[in-house]
């Protein structure tokens, strides 16, 4: 595979609108692709304090070293190109080459990163979550980023602990324990498991001495770059990295994190309409009191992440493929997938980092969703604007022959602020205004189905490719967006990465449609409503309904356990192929 442009587009900051954050929350053990590194050499002496922000002079030396790492593989792949085409005499032969290239340079890139850590983590995230985009041996060996970092000295994140949470006292007169190895390492954060004196078993997690001028720097080299470059630029990504500047900030304050994990602990316990429902994940709640901005310690989370899922699985029986993986992918994506019409349509307030290392599965199966750091709250407009991108999308779907249809859809994708470059078109051939601006619907009714709907069965507009990184990609268009629609389209594009990764045709329209025409403007936030206790209390709102549809499904629980337990395994295999075939 071609990996070498892609992986440029990538390096200069195309990624940047999907790069997802590494930090975790309380977990199991960190990935088992690789052992992480020996504790971090750059951890800063307690005494020395905060490191200062990085000089221009330290930024550039940052930038440099990453090209000239990064240049050579660039380099190799141009070479093998050239020279591939000249006597490769199939594409099985080719193929092969490739895939001994790819080899070389994921290990090359995933050094890169480790070394040189900060934002260059989080773009280099990108290429382990989409497997759909990329070559099996960078998302498999880059991974790592998403919790096998470099650990901090356990020393030192204690002595951290005790002067945030302690005072003067001592660990003891908080924790009843806290255990050495971390659970997850990154380039935020760390975290580790402890157990508070009353017997409660949490997660604590402590921010990675000098984190914050190293990501600061990065992100400013970011935004200097797409100003210098703005002209050359296909999109505006100073829009980008002013958005990731100011979610990086609140990320480096577990403040601000703690609040967000209670207000999306509520916004997933009701739906659009105000009405209190069961939620379809868990959002891990901050313990009161016991957040800084520097240490946070919030509930534990048993299970295991979508990272380690598949491994997880096959010791358990359940191959990759297979009706009960299927099964299992389906409920996961499913559950994402409802969490976010209730916080988009019901609470306007987001999540933006569901990467795997955030996703967690529960024993029994029900999901997690970690790491509140990255947020966005939207505005009623925006709110509303998206809703209708998805009634005319679904529209659109419906008829995709419809000029009416593709029309209605582009003035949506339109009106929410985004706007194209003209489409470059051949010197001999010049496009009448019917012509043009019919190719104008077809680019924005493809950037919304390729952010919102299934691109495996959704017919594709104007010839337009749903693959990001094709010549052919509605984005490559994109000349300006609303600075609201970075961590929203982010969010989509990972949820869909997740989906192709499960193996589940899935489409965020169809999973919204319901909620954007549910939305009941004029709402408090969900946790501003006096009901909101009484539905934390009771677990959904306290109706008959609710009550038998509880009884229900724990009853439903039991039987498949019996089941499990007395079925043969050509049954229990018949019965859950019958059950993928339908979803």
């Amino acid at each position: 595979m071609k990996i070498m442009l892609q992986i440029a587009l990538v390096l200069v900051g195309v990624a940047a609108l999907q790069a997802p954050a590494p930090t975790r929350s309380g977990t199991v053990p960190a990935s088992t692709l690789a052992p992480p590194p020996e504790a971090a050499e750059d951890v800063l002496p307690l005494d020395v304090g905060e490191r200062k922000a990085l000089s221009v002079t330290e930024r550039l030396s940052r930038s440099l070293t990453f090209y000239s790492r990064v240049l050579p593989i660039l380099a190799r792949y141009k070479l093998a190109e050239l020279d591939l085409e000249q006597r490769c005499a199939d594409e099985e032969e080719c193929s092969a080459e490739y895939s001994e290239l790819d080899e070389w340079g994921s290990d090359k890139l995933r050094d890169a990163i480790l070394e040189l850590q900060g934002f260059y983590v989080k773009s280099g995230q990108v290429l382990s979550t989409r497997v759909d985009l990329f070559a099996k041996p960078y998302c498999d060996k880059l991974q790592v980023l998403q919790e096998g970092l470099a650990p901090i000295p356990t020393d030192v994140v204690k002595e951290v602990v005790r002067r945030e949470l302690c005072g003067d006292g001592t660990l003891d007169e908080l924790f009843s324990d806290f255990e050495e190895k971390p659970l997850g390492c990154a380039s935020i954060a760390q975290v580790h498991a402890a157990t508070l004196l009353d017997g409660r078993r949490v997660a604590v997690k402590v921010q990675r001495p000098g984190a914050k001028p190293l990501l600061r720097a990065d992100v400013a080299n970011l935004k200097r770059f797409a100003k210098l470059l703005a002209d050359a630029l296909p999109v505006d990504y100073y829009v980008v990295f002013s958005e990731l500047g100011d979610v990086l900030e609140g990320e480096l304050d577990f403040l601000q994190e703690a609040q967000a994990m209670e207000k999306l602990h509520a916004a997933v316990r009701f739906r659009p309409d105000g009405r209190a429902a069961p939620a379809p994940l868990r959002v891990p709640r901050a313990v009161p009191g016991l957040a800084t901005t520097k240490v946070l310690v919030m509930e534990f989370v048993e299970g295991v992440s979508l990272n380690n899922l598949a491994a997880e699985a096959k010791k358990r029986g359940v191959e990759p493929g297979s009706p009960e993986a299927k099964i299992l992918g389906s409920r996961i994506v499913r559950a994402l997938g409802e969490a976010y019409a209730r916080m988009i349509f019901g609470a306007g307030f987001v999540h933006g980092d569901p990467h795997p290392g955030n996703v967690f599965v529960q024993p029994g199966g029900d999901v997690a969703l970690l790491d509140c750091g990255q947020t966005k709250q939207l505005s009623a407009a925006d709110v509303e604007r998206l809703g209708a991108v998805i009634a005319r999308l679904q529209a659109y779907r419906a008829a995709p022959s419809d000029r009416a249809a593709l029309a209605a859809l582009g003035d949506a994708v339109r009106a929410y602020g985004v706007e194209l470059r003209p489409r470059d078109v051949d010197e001999l051939y010049e496009p009448t205004k019917a012509a043009a601006d019919l190719d104008d619907d077809a680019c924005l009714a493809a950037i919304a189905v390729t952010l919102f709907g299934d691109k495996s069965v959704d017919e594709i507009p104007g010839g337009y490719s749903a693959d990001e990184l094709s010549a052919d990609s509605p984005l490559k268009r994109l000349k300006s967006f609303p600075q609201a629609l970075v961590l929203m389209g982010r969010a989509a594009v990972i949820i869909r990465g997740i989906a192709s990764k499960l193996e589940v045709n899935y489409s965020l329209a169809d999973a919204w449609e319901q909620a954007a025409r549910e939305r009941e403007p004029g709402l408090p936030p969900p946790w501003a409503r006096p009901e909101a206790q009484a539905a934390e209390d009771s677990g959904g709102e306290p109706r008959l309904r609710d009550l038998w549809r509880a009884v229900g499904r724990r009853t439903r629980e039991r039987c498949g356990a019996v089941a499990q337990r007395v079925l043969p395994a050509w049954a229990k295999k018949r019965i859950a192929a019958r059950i993928a075939r339908r979803l």
